[in-house]
């Protein structure tokens, strides 16, 4: 055994050599991934069988200036938003354990089998359009409940979307999650830009605008919607620049009419100036090209989800309603008829170390929109139960 496994096991006992109240109550199975916070491990409740994902907060030296009373602050927000919400389509955190002397805290979340993103680049899932707007009516309905309690995710992406096999989507990791007021101006609610994985990110978090609203959540749906029909991200950008570069390249650059303040943001002069000559929005409706209702997707995604003008965009209510979801054939398929899949990441201690769900996601090779090929990476853990 390893010295830091040895001190961990040491950490788990009290002075007295009894077990510590996490594994008096859970027996631990496999670990599922490391973050820079500690661990996730798939356990066994002692008393009832249930399952869980168990998450071991542990705050590196580094951080200690940043933590109260042991806790990383970021894990102090993502705890704090996830007693207030409860819904459906949300991770449930069912509780949080802290021994007393121990430096770790533990979180006990509920546990599915699968995110999206091991089942795509591990598993070579590809989804059915049914089964795709199945997964997506969810995370609108997750981020339509958000946004109306006054939270913004500020990380949707496809390793934060579990799926349990019972064919139910649950939106996890709210580590860059934060609380806002419908009644405060955004100006005044003191937001920070850098936030949201850069595949995933809107162009005026790019652009520095920290006045942002829930729009930014509606963009990276847009994304993952993207993602999930075509297999593969939709704007794989290498850098903010070359992000922006992406976006206006397959949406075409805003008119000053539709988003006037754009003149205004921070990064204005060295990101967008260069980049506003005429586009047209054929390599959209190209890449839609699959799709069995290619004019409705298209209005969908330019006019609700990926639409460039933060104001113009569509929120998770009104994107609810298009007809993409309600009224195009096929119509979502029944979370009771979604397919199942052999579960990836329940491996056994020994192959804990393969690659799978850990950290830093580098997955195959694959041919973006313009034939470029990149390494394929993402960034996440253990399937949405940690923020990186």
């Amino acid at each position: 055994m390893s010295s830091s496994s040895s001190s961990t096991a040491r950490r788990r006992r009290s002075a007295g050599g009894r077990k510590s109240v996490i594994e008096s109550k859970y027996e631990r199975l496999n670990r599922l991934g490391q973050g820079t916070y500690g661990t996730v491990s798939r356990c066994r409740n002692r008393s009832t069988g249930e399952l869980v994902a168990v998450k071991a907060l542990i705050t590196p030296e580094e951080m200690k200036s940043k933590s109260k009373e042991g806790f990383p602050l970021v894990s102090l927000r993502e705890i704090g938003l996830l007693s207030r919400v409860k819904h459906r389509n949300i991770v449930e955190l069912k509780e949080v354990v802290h021994d007393k002397g121990e430096d770790t805290v533990y979180l006990v979340f509920e546990y599915c089998e699968h995110d999206i993103a091991t089942l795509m680049d591990v598993n070579g899932v590809t989804f059915s359009e049914g089964d795709v707007k199945c997964i997506f009516v969810q995370l609108l309905q997750a981020v339509q409940y958000l946004h109306w309690v006054g939270i913004v995710h500020r990380d949707i992406k496809p390793p934060n979307l579990l799926l349990n096999n019972k064919g139910i989507l649950k939106l996890a990791d709210f580590g860059l999650a934060r609380a806002f007021s419908h009644t405060v101006p955004p100006r005044d609610q003191h937001l920070t830009s850098v936030v949201v994985t850069l595949w995933y990110r809107a162009p005026e978090l790019l652009l520095g605008q920290t006045d942002y609203t829930p729009a930014i959540d509606v963009w990276s749906c847009g994304c993952v919607l993207m993602e999930l029909l075509l297999g593969r991200p939709l704007l794989p950008g290498m850098s903010e620049a070359d992000q922006l570069a992406r976006i206006f390249g397959l949406l075409g650059t805003p008119r000053a009419i539709d988003w006037p303040e754009i003149q205004y943001l921070p990064r204005y002069e060295d990101l967008a100036k260069p980049l506003l000559f005429t586009t047209s929005k054929d390599t959209l409706q190209n890449v839609l090209g699959q799709s069995s209702s290619p004019a409705v997707l298209y209005d969908f995604v330019t006019n609700h989800l990926l639409t460039v003008a933060p104001k113009r965009r569509g929120d998770a209510c009104r994107c609810l309603k298009h007809e993409y979801l309600t009224k195009a054939r096929p119509l979502p398929t029944s979370t009771a008829w979604m397919q199942t899949w052999k579960e990836h990441r329940n491996l056994t201690e020994k192959n804990t170390h393969a690659g799978v769900t850990m950290v830093t996601r580098e997955r195959g090779r694959y041919e973006d929109a313009v034939g470029e090929s990149h390494k394929r990476k993402r960034f996440g853990a253990a399937g949405g139960y940690f923020v990186n």
